[in-house]
């Protein structure tokens, strides 16, 4: 994923030498928190220091809020009890509306389905809006942390 980031959106910056060099630190990625845990799968690395050796800016929390607050934020987001909106989804984004228009809850619980397939663009997004759009948010973030 961070390689396909870097090759889509990636700018050229000329350096002091008079070469070029592509870089994304203008790429800001508000990523969940269990992203530091080490995999197996990535040879020891974390996703986030793998999102870091490209030149992302990393915003996350230091650790995952409660679902029911994420959603809240991002529902708020989209239209508040006042009728404020302040977020929106282009038509273009076929993929994030049926993924917001599906996203269901398991029977007489408040939590969400995991097993639907339509949670990851909405749980995405809502670290992302709780992470820059709530006081809670603000209250739990760091940007910078140390990398086993």
């Amino acid at each position: 994923m961070a390689r396909e980031i870097s090759r889509k959106y990636s700018i050229k910056k000329k350096l002091f030498s008079g070469a070029t060099e592509n870089s994304c630190d203008h790429i800001t990625i508000y990523p969940d928190p269990s992203g530091r845990a080490n995999k197996t799968s990535s040879c020891g690395r974390t996703d986030i220091s793998i999102l870091k050796s490209f030149g992302f800016k990393i915003n996350v929390m230091k650790k995952a809020p409660p679902v029911r607050d994420r959603l809240n934020v991002t529902n708020a987001m989209f239209e508040n009890s006042a009728g404020e909106r302040h977020a929106y989804v282009s038509p273009r984004c076929r993929s994030s509306i049926e993924s917001y228009e599906r996203y269901i809850y398991c029977g007489g619980t408040s939590e969400p389905d995991k097993n639907g397939g339509f949670d990851h663009l909405v749980d995405a997004t809502g670290y992302y809006f709780f992470f820059r759009f709530s006081k809670a948010g603000a209250a739990v973030a760091t940007q910078d942390f140390f990398e086993r």
